[in-house]
């Protein structure tokens, strides 16, 4: 008896047995076949869209340029409530990871909600159970703050540090001090000391405290460029300083100004100590270590410093302490706080009436500041990276607010949205001063270049500005290298508008200036300035809004003609944006709080001008894009209705009159513009990490929260505007990960009947669960490349299954749903980004591995395959020029050359826009094995098909598009050859009145990052090489040899006759795409045919004798399953139980399947090729791996490296085997199989043979 055979598959600490059972042979050089149909798969799926977030789309080169009020949103679940003399509260985490004080949110608006049942079902539901504004004094959130982003920190020997940060005079702070270990073990904190300083307090010189970084060996450090220039507070001028212990790093000074200068001659650790005198003989002293090395941790954690000393002064305070014992302390750092120990608590105060909050309840805040939030209700920690403006303002001694605007404000500046306030800029010195973006890098900066200035246009500078009491009337404007210009006109007590205008011509370079725009006035006075822009004056949409330019030339031609039907989408996130900004005239900016960053832009891109993108695509509802809004869940009820109302309200409405005005007096409802307005519930409520959700995100809880909460909405929203329309669809966001009616994504379908659609993403890779991490991985090789081009083997395909099962099982619970994509498109690895970290090279390898054109093979396969199987919109991320990763075209300064994935989707749109796709099936395609990792396992996945075929449909045209997903050369341990694919397509009409061939073709490995490689062509296909059986070869557009390599070809025949369907079900035979023959049934004792019938049919394999079997290798059953997206009309038949090598054929008898439509039966089937020949070369053979329950009294071998019962192979060359009656068991009548085994390791000697 032969051994059977089995594969040793050994990597890097994986060493696996693994049984073969393969399928079927891989065979790159397999010729492709395929039928089409008329079998409608899907009817007119609409076109491909993206998320329009260009960096220049809109025709403004300035942030914020209306100095709006500031907004910020809160969210919370409730860990508790109570009730004290002040009044009711609710425990939240009101400091928000130590950026947040007390007193922040005094005043906002509250809204706190409730999961609970209502009495009439047992599902939860949600229920606001109180609102109101938050009293003065009421927003708590005390505790102990780190000073500065990097804390205050003191190295030993030192015990002392001089805080100075934001401190104000007659205020109480309260000190506390942590040891650190080398080993990274904290304290606890120190008792507590306070202080109060106070002008006229001088204790004598303190210095200040800093850790200066390690100087540079061999730089020089000059006196006016010193290595450490050290700094004191306090004491009585003059300060001198001197060294008086210890010694400087090799070849460096000290003067007597503080200035440590020289020449660093080596990296020897040395430390030092300063001393700094005033001119009353007060001295301080300080150490310093450079080139340190930290003492050697013992892992125990250290005590807490102890005697801690808080000395006011005047401005700032020094905290001294006593050293802790422990050997490996690394550093002290010194914390501060408004209130003392026994007062840090978190919680927010919500005044008089209303319940008692409970735990989880939901919380909800929202507050609005004219100018900026006061600077002592913010952490010291980030308080020195925070803009209370949005803009950057120079000028030393500038002060700087957003208030109201001042004096009588001109019908012209009313007219052009001034909003609520403007800019205030004081200067007290004849200094210059203003307000500027950094908006413009140089070429090659990837990151600021996207921002710079189209060429050969003209633009305008314009600002409108008040002086008071200003002692200059000019007003400077620059704009980096592009412009320079001073004008006279600001006028003290009166609103005037000041503008330049200048033409650019050239990039900008690295040596050019690149501040800018900025706004600069001179002198003494206040100024006042509002309605900054920078835009081109020659665009009809005027400034702040959608840049013609861009819209005309790079996205009309992605979405397809005008009068096209079924375009896709345009997806606007409005994920961070508060309500007003998003609702405002573009000129209107809010400015949102960063908890980090402080001031914050908002979207520029604003609803209205959303809206207008779809509407400017089409001439009507039928031809146009839908708008995608993707709303933030912080947005509260009355937002919502707004926002209902601004899409379908009539005049006299508050919303539809704000709608009339942005239309220039238009009166039709938005919905009445589109077939559909769609309306996304949060940008990924799963992913809390990043973005808002519900009880952290990811889990079936988190996801019925969602749901509970999104209906709640949209049922107050129907509740309380009659102006609610069915062309407004809710859209959930789902998650890739959780398909399952118990996961995230079934779960929120479930608690909210009313959404319409489900959000998920068609990513390739990257970053998306699932999907097996970086394709190709972080090393740029061939085997990556054609990694790309199958991704849709590997992974897409059994994700879009997936989500038809769950479909499927949702619509038999009563709750269906459509799919949208949201977002998709290649993906990529970021260094930083979920715990991966990159070299500069494996990020550049994983950026371009995205840009090639196998990516877009890749991405097209996939989408199509997802619009097959009844995905009803994707969404490409982004629609923007290279700025980091994921991107549509290369940077402006390149001329916006399209990525090849965006190129494809743009054929598609342009060639079958509203066309609907018709079932292929696939007779014969190459393949191969892919050998690859996931999730850093090794794993093989086997016979990747390497082409594709789709089929569209609209009237007498048909279309059929064709991949070959090969790459040319030897890679993946075999010879790909040339990379071509013969090639022949079965099509179901004649006569076509035209063809022509669209195509993208090129080296699969290239991209049109560097010159463009890609691009769409065209070419007539002579009718005379028309059949029915179409060959793809050099008289129809490709190569002698079929299609070339990494090709998407779609042919177009125009003005066909269909041919005539029977009356009854017509079905034909052939052997399944990858189905090997002769057949090796050694390794898999299994053949595969394809039914495909001309239609979709009913009642196949639902009783015995619908697939009938015969011959010489006595084949004994077969089973028959649908494939997915074929709607009934195509079956994978496998056929089984063979007794002896020889023959396998099947026929479909008359009346197996009847008609979904007449229900008539079919006729008798006809044949492609309805026979496979199977043989043995190891005998008959018996392939188990199972893992059952050993039976009682079958202990498991506590030594065994198999920890479950097994059933192994056997191989008969004759039989029949015997039965024991001990629990093994007769197999096919004549194989004898172990059932249970019980051993330290499994041997091949443990095979049966006999």
């Amino acid at each position: 008896m032969k051994v059977p055979r089995t594969a040793l598959l050994a990597t890097a600490g994986f060493v696996s047995l693994c049984v073969t059972a393969q399928l079927h042979a891989a065979n790159v050089n397999r010729p492709a076949e395929y039928t089409i149909s008329q079998t409608i798969a899907q009817t007119n799926p609409p076109g491909f869209g993206a998320e329009y977030v260009e960096q220049n789309r809109i025709n403004n080169w300035t942030a914020n340029p209306g100095f709006e009020p500031m907004e910020d949103y809160r969210y919370w679940e409730a860990t508790g409530s109570g009730e004290d003399s002040t009044g009711v509260y609710v425990n939240v985490s009101t400091r928000w990871y130590d950026t947040l004080n007390s007193g922040f949110h005094d005043g906002a608006r509250y809204r706190i909600y409730r999961e609970e049942t209502n009495g009439l079902s047992s599902t939860p539901r949600i229920r606001k159970v109180r609102e109101g504004i938050v009293p003065a004094g009421g927003y708590i959130a005390a505790g102990w703050e780190q000073i500065g982003v990097n804390g205050l920190n003191t190295y030993l020997p030192n015990t002392d540090a001089t805080d100075d940060a934001y401190i104000q005079n007659g205020a109480t702070y309260y000190y506390s001090v942590r040891a650190r270990d080398t080993k990274g073990n904290w304290s606890a904190y120190s008792p507590a000391a306070a202080a109060t300083p106070q002008s006229g307090l001088n204790h004598g010189p303190r210095i200040k405290t800093v850790n200066p970084a390690n100087p540079t060996v061999a730089r020089v450090y000059s006196i006016g460029s010193p290595w450490v220039q050290l700094v004191a507070l306090g004491g009585s001028a003059p300060l001198s300083w001197s060294l008086i212990g210890g010694a400087l790093p090799a070849g460096m000074t000290i003067n007597a100004a503080g200035a440590i200068y020289g020449v660093c001659s080596n990296s020897t650790q040395t430390q030092f100590t300063v001393r700094v005198t005033d001119n009353a003989a007060r001295t301080h002293d300080r150490t310093f270590t450079a080139f340190r090395t930290a003492p050697a941790g013992d892992g125990a954690l250290p005590a807490a410093p102890s005697n801690v000393v808080a000395e006011a002064n005047n401005g700032f305070v020094n905290v001294r302490w006593d050293a802790t014992a422990d050997a490996d302390i690394d550093y002290y750092a010194l914390y501060r706080s408004y209130a003392p120990p026994g007062e840090h608590r978190q919680c927010v105060y919500l005044g008089a009436g209303g319940e008692m909050p409970k735990q989880g309840d939901l919380v909800f805040l929202s507050k609005q500041w004219t100018g900026a939030p006061p600077v002592e209700t913010r952490s010291v920690r980030v308080l020195g990276l925070q803009s209370d403006v949005g803009w950057n303002i120079s000028g030393a001694g500038v002060q700087k607010d957003i208030l109201p605007h001042p004096g009588v404000v001109p019908a012209a500046l009313s007219n052009g949205y001034p909003g609520v306030s403007c800019l205030k800029l004081s200067s007290t010195t004849n200094v210059e001063f203003g307000f500027w973006h950094y908006q413009a890098s140089w070429t090659g900066d990837t990151w600021w270049c996207t921002r710079q200035l189209l060429t050969n246009r003209p633009y305008r500078m314009e600002c409108w500005v008040y002086g008071q009491n200003l002692s200059s009337n000019i007003l400077r404007f620059r704009a980096g290298p592009y412009l320079d210009r001073t004008v006279t006109g600001v006028v003290n007590g009166a609103w005037t508008k000041l503008s330049v205008d200048f033409f650019v011509t050239s990039w900008v370079n690295s040596s050019s200036s690149v501040f800018g725009p900025g706004f600069y006035f001179r002198g003494t006075g206040t100024v006042y300035a509002d309605n900054a822009v920078l835009y081109d004056p020659s665009d009809p949409r005027g400034p702040c809004h959608l840049r013609s330019d861009i819209y005309d030339r790079l996205w009309k031609p992605y979405i397809g003609p005008p009068d096209a039907t079924d375009k896709g989408v345009l997806r606007t996130r409005y994920m961070s944006e508060t309500f007003d900004h998003v609702m405002n005239p573009a000129v209107m900016s809010c400015r949102r709080w960063d908890v980090n960053y402080g001031a914050s832009t908002e979207d520029p891109m604003h609803i209205f001008d959303a809206l207008q993108a779809s509407y400017d695509s089409g001439p009507t509802p039928e031809t146009r894009t839908k708008p995608w809004i993707t709303a933030d869940l912080n947005w509260c009820e009355e937002d919502y209705v707004n926002l209902v109302e601004y899409l379908a309200g009539p005049a006299g409405t508050p919303y539809g009159d704000m709608r009339i005005r942005d239309r220039g007096g238009i009166a039709t409802p938005w919905v009445d513009e589109f077939r559909e307005v769609i309306i996304e519930m949060g940008n990924e409520p799963w992913n809390t990490g990043y973005f808002f959700g519900f009880r952290g995100g990811f889990s079936e809880t988190s996801g019925r929260t969602y749901g509970r909460w999104c209906d709640y909405i949209w049922n107050y929203v129907k509740t309380n505007t009659p102006h609610f329309s069915n062309k407004i669809k809710i859209s959930l966001g789902g998650w890739a990960a959780g398909l399952t009616t118990n996961g995230f994504t079934g779960a929120a379908r479930q608690e909210c009947p009313q959404a319409t659609y489900i959000g998920l993403t068609t990513y390739l890779g990257g970053w998306e669960a699932g999907q097996g991490g970086q394709i190709g991985g972080t090393i740029w090789t061939d085997q990556g490349v054609q990694m790309w081009m199958v991704f849709n083997e590997f992974s897409g395909r059994g994700y879009i299954d997936r989500i038809g099962v769950l479909r499927r099982q949702m619509a038999s619970m009563g709750l269906p749903f459509d799919v949208l994509m949201y977002e998709g498109g290649p993906s990529y690895l970021m260094n930083g980004l979920n715990g991966v970290s990159l070299t500069a090279q494996e990020q550049e390898v994983s950026r371009n591995y995205g840009r090639t054109l196998a990516a877009g093979i890749g991405t097209l396969d996939f989408w199509l395959y997802g619009s097959y199987g009844g995905i009803r919109e994707q969404d490409y991320f982004t629609f923007g020029q290279d700025q980091g990763l994921w991107c549509s075209h290369t940077a402006v300064y390149t001329d916006y050359r399209p990525h090849p994935s965006w190129l494809v989707l743009m054929l598609c749109n342009n060639t079958v826009p509203g066309h609907s796709m018709l079932v292929p099936a696939a007779h014969s395609v190459p393949t191969y094995d892919l050998v690859t990792t996931n999730n850093s396992k090794p794993v093989i996945y086997t016979n990747m098909a390497l082409s594709s075929i789709y089929a569209f449909r609209k009237g007498a045209t048909f279309s059929v598009l064709a991949v070959n997903k090969k790459l040319d050369g030897v890679h993946d341990w075999q010879d790909f050859g040339d990379g071509c694919t013969p090639m022949t397509v079965h099509l179901p009409f004649s006569n076509p009145a035209s063809i022509t061939l669209y195509k993208i073709e090129g080296d699969p490995r290239e991209t049109n990052r560097r010159q463009l490689n890609f691009q769409i062509v065209s070419q007539a296909v002579d009718t005379v090489w028309f059949s029915k059986d179409f060959a793809v070869n050099d008289h129809t557009g490709g190569r002698t040899n079929g299609l070339p390599p990494g090709a998407v070809y779609l042919y177009q025949f125009t003005g066909c006759t269909p041919d005539a369907l029977p009356a009854r079900p017509q079905v034909s035979i052939g052997q399944a795409d990858t189905q090997d023959d002769p057949a090796n049934g050694s390794a898999d004792d299994h053949v595969r045919f394809i039914a495909f019938f001309d239609r979709p049919v009913t009642g196949f394999i639902d009783r015995a004798g619908d697939v009938a079997l015969s011959g010489s290798a006595l084949p004994q059953s077969a089973s028959a399953v649908e494939l997915p997206g074929s709607q009934g009309a195509a079956y994978r038949v496998t056929v089984s139980g063979m007794r002896k090598a020889g023959t396998v054929t099947i026929a479909i008898p008359a009346d197996a399947a009847q008609d979904a439509s007449t229900d008539l039966g079919n006729d008798p089937s006809t044949a492609f090729d309805d026979t496979i020949t199977i043989n043995y070369p190891e005998g008959i053979s018996l392939l188990e791996w199972e893992f059952p329950s050993p039976p009682d009294g079958v202990p498991q071998n506590p030594n065994s490296s198999l920890n479950h019962a097994c059933i192994l192979p056997s191989y008969v060359t004759n039989g029949p085997g015997t039965a024991d009656g001990g629990g093994n068991r007769y197999y096919n009548d004549d194989a004898y199989a172990i059932s249970h085994l019980n051993t330290a390791g499994l041997n091949l000697n443990n095979y049966v043979q006999w």
